[in-house]
């Protein structure tokens, strides 16, 4: 699979994440690696991050079979986030490589299926569809819904009062509870990202409302064939109706309508995304090293290694005793 002009190594992403959280640095291109920008950890170590870090929902990039420049010697390159189900096309001989899988990822495979019902009913059990179909026969009966997607454009009035909502929305949502989207920095960053996004074609909100009253806001991330769940807000007040499915149902169709071929839902194993998704995969952690270099070689496999145990130690503390 292929992330089709991947919106978290597009340039817009790349360029919003360096004025908001790597200001005075500088972004690198770095071959044989394509697609992809770093930045440097520190002036000491010879250590490159890709542009984004972990913020984004999934990296890919390739590698140059054959490569003349010689600017990896010496280095080592720590990119975080690639979904298990992207493989960088070509290996070249002289980077070392070692992979590290961190947290476990879903998604549904959509290219299977040519219409949501086709989808739910091989997806989900016959008991689930009818519950499902209750519920939200329940709320466009006993509320005025109404559906909005904006896509490619977006006013910088509109926005406003989406954005608005929206941070309305999740700061209800996580009330009293410790997040990273409450911190001012990250809002100022989605704020400035989202619109630019949004009117390059890479991303979406799609709002639910009852009447006039915006009552759930998603934002969605888009390459040319893969939409990828980010974040939503939505009012605690319709939840006994099962809006959270609905939203769920509603993104699925539009995603099918409109030629996606996969939807992924992001890292976390939770009880909704173990229900709606049809592929597991995993989040791993690339650490590639110049071979030739003793120093880089070594320090590369001590990065490995420390997220490794990191992993264990993770997985530990997340075993349930059977007794």
């Amino acid at each position: 699979m292929e992330i089709v002009n991947n919106p978290f190594t597009s340039l817009t992403y790349v360029e919003e994440w360096m004025k908001y959280f790597q200001k005075g640095k500088s972004q690198f291109t770095i071959r044989p690696f394509n697609g992809i920008a770093f930045t440097k950890k520190n002036k000491l170590l010879p250590l490159y991050l890709n542009a984004g870090k972990y913020k984004s929902c999934g990296i890919s990039y390739t590698i140059e079979a054959e490569d003349d420049s010689k600017d990896y010697r010496g280095k080592v390159f720590l990119i975080y986030d690639i979904p298990s189900y992207i493989k960088p096309n070509e290996q070249n001989q002289a980077l070392g490589i070692r992979k590290s899988n961190q947290y476990q990822g879903y998604g549904i495979r959509l290219k299977e299926f040519e219409s949501l019902d086709d989808y739910l009913r091989l997806t989900l059990s016959s008991r689930t569809r009818k519950s499902i179909r209750s519920n939200i026969r329940k709320l466009e009966r006993n509320f005025d819904l109404n559906y909005l997607w904006y896509t490619n454009r977006i006013t910088t009035q509109d926005f406003s009062l989406v954005f608005k909502r929206f941070y309305e929305l999740i700061d209800l949502k996580y009330k009293n509870v410790s997040f990273s989207h409450a911190d001012p920095e990250v809002k100022g960053w989605y704020r400035s990202l989202f619109f630019k996004l949004i009117n390059d074609g890479k991303a979406a909100f799609f709002i639910v409302k009852n009447k006039d009253e915006m009552i759930a806001i998603s934002f969605l991330y888009l390459s040319d064939n893969m939409c990828f769940s980010a974040i939503t807000g939505n009012s605690m007040d319709y939840q006994q109706f099962g809006l959270g499915n609905l939203l769920m149902v509603k993104k699925i169709e539009w995603a099918i309508l409109n030629g996606y071929e996969y939807y992924d839902l992001g890292k976390g194993s939770y009880n909704y995304k173990q229900s709606w998704s049809n592929h597991i995969y995993d989040f791993e952690y690339h650490v590639l090293y110049d071979k030739s270099d003793l120093l880089s070689s070594i320090f590369g496999k001590m990065i490995y290694l420390f997220y490794e145990m990191k992993q264990k130690l993770r997985l530990l503390k997340h075993k349930v005793s059977p007794y």
